[in-house]
């Protein structure tokens, strides 16, 4: 913070934090904030920091799961890798089809449905 220039590997959320705790060591070295203003800030820019890398983990587990799918239907396309996908795609249960189906026809023999 001392004019060093930033980390090459900083990206993201840790350069967006990185900048924000060079404003707040800015706004403290101007005198416009006291101590304890700035360890608040400090306070609430850690809590949003965490908050925002738990939020990136999930998302970023999900697009694996969705990628894998996507990889698996490409190689080889079935039914139940389709299935799969759309499982992924819509964040559904992989018994998905089966759960649809249990309530759509209970107790009803099939003959007396293809007569109908």
């Amino acid at each position: 913070m001392r004019n060093e220039p930033i980390p090459h590997e900083v990206r993201g959320i840790d350069l967006l934090a990185y900048y924000a705790l060079c404003y707040i060591y800015r706004l403290y070295k101007d005198k416009a904030i006291d101590r304890t203003a700035g360890t608040n800030m400090k306070q609430s820019l850690l809590r949003a920091y965490e908050s925002a890398n738990r939020t990136k983990d999930k998302y970023d587990f999900i697009w694996a799961k969705l990628g894998q799918s996507a990889r698996d239907y490409a190689m080889n396309p079935t039914k139940e890798t389709a299935d799969t996908f759309y499982a992924r795609v819509y964040n559904l249960n992989d018994d998905w089809r089966n759960e649809r189906n249990k309530g759509m026809v209970k107790d009803v023999p099939w003959e007396e449905m293809e007569d109908k």
